[in-house]
């Protein structure tokens, strides 16, 4: 059986017209697990490539020092708008700087007005800050 590396490498750079020919040529069939396991690389890079901007620029704590729940906010904010782009020169390069200042209360205020067409979503990830706010869990990672 081939490598999942070995089945895509010939799609590897191809972008429009260049893949549908390929495709059209060589279908490329994927396993469920494979695709997952492919989704999850992508995911896994997007997610790895913020956390080493934030460790490079903040001058606060270290990426795995902040909560679990202002992390998860965190990664779902840039998730969305990294794509492609820089920290902070994308969508949210306010909420980027009370991040890399370890401004809490401002990332929460900025999630709350954030103006995009995702304010639920903005809401969730300010209520999991507020969250950690609230339970005093930025005091107790400082500690340890």
């Amino acid at each position: 059986m081939l490598s999942l590396y070995n089945k895509i490498e010939p799609y590897i750079g191809l972008t429009q017209d260049k893949a549908r020919n390929k495709l059209k040529e060589t279908p490329l069939n994927l396993t469920p697990s494979e695709i997952q396991a492919l989704t999850d690389a992508m995911i896994n890079d997007r997610i790895n490539s913020m956390i080493k901007l934030y460790n490079a620029d903040t001058k606060g704590v270290p990426f795995d020092r902040i909560p679990y729940n202002t992390r998860t906010a965190i990664i779902d904010l840039f998730y969305q708008y990294t794509a492609g782009a820089s920290a902070s020169n994308h969508g949210a390069p306010n909420a980027w700087g009370f991040i890399l200042n370890n401004d809490w209360n401002g990332l929460h205020t900025e999630l709350l007005n954030f103006g995009d067409s995702h304010t639920g979503r903005r809401k969730r990830e300010a209520g999991l800050v507020q969250s950690d706010i609230d339970t005093n869990q930025f005091i107790y990672r400082l500690i340890k």
